[in-house]
C-alpha cells in the first residue's frame, strides 16, 4: 500500500474510533421516561453513581435507584429496574418520626404559657395533649391570674404527601385538620383584696394546619368553637361587675356567658418533630 493511502486510511479509523467512543454511552431511563446519556461507574443496591459522556476524571454523579426504571447500555443491552420500596437501605430510608413537642407562641403575650405534645396513633388520627400555667402578667391589660389549663383531644389529619430523598411518603404529622376536644381550665383573680376562683368545661372542635418544614421544623395554627359553662366563687353582694364575671376571658378560650354559652378559641404553635 502506498504511504499516502495507508495515511488516509489510519486518518478514517481514527475519526471512526473518535465517533465511536462519542456514542458508547449507557442511557439512564427515568421514572417519568426522561433520559440521561451518561457513563455509568458503579451500582450498588440502592444508587447509580456515573460520570457525564466526556468527563473522564470528572466529579462522580449519583442518583437513588428508586428513581430509574431501566438502563440502556451502550452494547445495546437494556436492564430494568424492579425497585422494591421495602427493602430499602438507612440512608434512603424515611425515618420514623411522628411525634412533636410544641409550644404556642401567642399565649405569653395572653398571660400564659402553653406547650403541646402530639403521637401519631395510626396514619390520619393523633393524639393532642395541652398543658398550660397561668401566673404572671406580661400583658397588663388583663387581669392577674394564677392557675391551670389542660386540653386534650383526637386530631384527624388529611395528611399530604412530601418528598424525603427521592422518597414519596405521606407525614403523618404533616396536613389540614379538625381536632375534637376537651378543655379543663382553672385559676383564680384577685379583685380588691378579694379572690374569684373560676372553672371552666368545655367541649370543642378546632380546625386548623400544621406543615413541617425539613422534617425538623413545626408550624400549627387552628381556630375552634365549642360550648361549655363554668363555676365560680363570685359574690353578688361584692361590687364586682356581674357582667365581666359572667364573660370571661378563660386563657384556654372566651366564653360567652350562661346566657349564649359559646366558646371561641384559636393559637399559633411551633415546634420540634421526632
Amino acid at each position: 500500500m502506498k504511504p499516502g493511502k495507508l495515511g488516509s486510511g489510519l486518518f478514517i479509523a481514527f475519526l471512526l474510533f473518535l465517533s465511536y467512543s462519542s456514542f458508547s454511552q449507557d442511557i439512564l431511563v427515568r421514572t417519568n421516561n426522561d433520559s440521561i446519556r451518561v457513563k455509568i461507574v458503579e451500582m450498588t443496591g440502592e444508587k447509580i453513581r456515573f460520570r457525564y459522556p466526556g468527563m473522564k476524571t470528572g466529579p462522580v454523579m449519583e442518583i437513588p435507584k428508586n428513581q430509574i426504571k431501566s438502563i440502556v447500555y451502550e452494547n445495546g443491552s437494556t436492564l430494568t429496574i424492579i425497585y422494591n420500596p421495602y427493602e430499602v437501605s438507612r440512608d434512603l430510608s424515611v425515618p420514623d418520626k411522628k411525634q412533636a413537642i410544641k409550644g404556642d407562641i401567642v399565649a405569653p403575650f395572653m398571660n400564659h404559657i402553653t406547650i403541646g405534645y402530639e403521637r401519631r396513633l395510626k396514619m390520619g388520627m393523633n393524639l393532642e395533649i395541652k398543658g398550660g400555667i397561668i401566673g404572671f402578667r406580661f400583658n397588663e391589660s388583663l387581669k392577674y391570674s394564677e392557675g391551670f389549663l389542660v386540653k386534650a383531644g383526637l386530631k384527624f389529619v388529611k395528611c399530604t404527601d412530601a418528598i424525603y430523598k427521592g422518597l414519596k411518603y405521606k407525614d403523618p404529622l404533616k396536613g389540614s385538620y379538625f381536632r375534637p376536644e376537651l378543655i379543663f381550665s382553672s385559676f383564680k383573680t384577685i379583685e380588691k383584696n378579694s379572690t374569684i376562683n373560676y372553672a371552666h368545661y368545655t367541649v370543642n372542635i378546632a380546625f386548623g394546619r400544621q406543615t413541617v418544614i425539613k422534617r425538623r421544623f413545626l408550624f400549627d395554627w387552628y381556630g375552634s368553637i365549642g360550648t361549655g359553662f363554668k363555676t365560680t366563687t363570685y359574690n353578688l353582694k361584692s361590687d364586682y361587675d356581674s357582667k365581666e364575671v359572667d364573660f370571661n376571658y378563660a386563657y384556654s378560650h372566651l366564653f360567652f356567658g350562661k346566657k349564649l354559652p359559646l366558646v371561641l378559641s384559636g393559637g399559633i404553635s411551633v415546634g420540634m418533630v421526632f
